[in-house]
């Protein structure tokens, strides 16, 4: 009997566990926007470590905007960084991840692009005000992976935490080019896979795709 009643309150208690556990959180739709945006550096992240699940990153969080005002972007100094711009839908806005991380040179009749400094920083042109906003700015600590517009007004940009020679943690960024609102989603674990071996995404320079073209070289810490 005392068995029996055992064997009952053992089975009650697994009842109240199971039922006690909680279903993980739905997978938001910013999150699966994410990853539809950046399908190239999801497979290439999936390659490097098959650990890598697109869906576990975090919620969206708030995130302290930059603060530093908008500068004018002369005519010309725009005219030369053009062809290297992300556009979005309607071509009002672009991103821009060459102007203060580049140095344009020409020789023999073409122009090649050499690593500025080893800080980088992303910027947000508006082109019908003529004017530059920084987005993102970052060290050696990071690495910017790649970007991309989920909609004429949202910058996504993938952001890679170097910890080690072969590990990172990624993170998205999040920015509403008309508000300014940004937000920032963690990956929870660190990931095998050295960044500096990310192939420069996309196929052409600038246009309005998700791509930022060949010319896009990462910096290399």
């Amino acid at each position: 009997m005392l068995a029996a009643c055992g064997s009952g309150d053992a089975g009650k208690e697994a009842e109240v566990a199971a039922g006690s556990m909680e279903a993980p959180p739905p997978v938001g739709p910013e999150i699966r926007r994410a990853a539809e945006a950046l399908p190239r550096l999801y497979a290439w992240i999936a390659a490097q470590d098959t650990a890598f699940d697109p869906d576990a990153f975090e919620v969206f969080s708030p995130l302290d905007a930059d603060t530093m005002p908008a500068r004018p972007m002369p005519p010309s100094e725009l005219a030369q960084w053009k062809p290297y711009l992300m556009y979005n839908a309607d071509s009002s806005l672009a991103i821009d991840l060459y102007s203060y991380n580049y140095v344009l040179r020409r020789r023999g009749g073409k122009t090649t692009l050499e690593e500025g400094g080893p800080d980088f920083e992303v910027g947000l042109i508006d082109l019908a005000k003529g004017t530059r906003r920084r987005l993102f700015f970052t060290g050696t600590a990071a690495s910017v992976l790649d970007a991309a517009w989920t909609d004429s007004r949202t910058v996504l940009l993938a952001v890679a935490e170097v910890r080690s020679d072969d590990g990172f943690r990624p993170t998205l960024h999040r920015f509403n080019a008309l508000t300014g609102e940004s937000t920032l989603s963690t990956y929870p674990t660190v990931l095998r896979g050295d960044v500096a071996q990310y192939p420069s995404p996309g196929s052409s320079p600038g246009g309005r795709g998700d791509s930022v073209g060949d010319h896009y070289g990462k910096k290399q810490y």
